[in-house]
């Protein structure tokens, strides 16, 4: 029988403090938000930021990394490997609405970095790119063009850029 994993006071504390700066990122972007207000807000000293995190450019890559690992775990996990193509199509589509709906973290962080022409996303890319998503969606595509479901797009990126856009709007 396994316990459960208890949380450390520093995990707390990191996690507090992470939880927070992506509410308040999401809330008014990274140059509208200080350390400070972070701080204050999850109410802990500010040095947590740099012991944990190092400066604040490195609290936001963790948050625009936390939410992206979120969104990756769902794509991930949506598909069953023996549903016929248009039904994984769509459980991936529906999963993705539906994350974007729960999560509008996600959404306003993604907004403010396109504000920002995605300077911080760009700096770690390998980091935060939609890659499972863009994985997932080929393989499907692919294992329904091969079984006469779906036609062959002009372009399997834009597809998959005008889906997530459909998802996203």
């Amino acid at each position: 029988m396994s316990r459960p994993k208890v949380q450390r006071g520093g995990d707390r504390t990191r996690q507090r403090l992470l939880q927070t700066a992506i509410r308040r990122f999401a809330q008014r972007g990274y140059d509208g938000v200080s350390v400070d207000e972070i701080v204050a807000a999850a109410r802990v000293n500010k040095r947590m930021v740099y012991h944990y995190f190092g400066s604040k450019d490195e609290l936001y890559l963790a948050a625009l990394t936390e939410v992206f690992g979120e969104l990756e775990q769902v794509e991930l996990q949506v598909l069953e490997p023996g549903d016929p193509p248009d039904t994984q199509l769509e459980r991936l589509l529906t999963a993705y609405f539906d994350f974007l709906d729960a999560h509008p973290e996600f959404v306003r962080l993604l907004l403010w970095e396109n504000l920002g022409r995605g300077r911080h996303i760009a700096r770690q890319a390998e980091r935060l790119q939609k890659n499972p998503f863009l994985q997932q969606f080929t393989l499907v595509l692919d294992r329904g063009i091969k079984a006469g479901v779906f036609r062959r797009p002009v372009d399997r990126r834009h597809l998959a850029a005008n889906l997530i856009g459909l998802c996203f709007i």
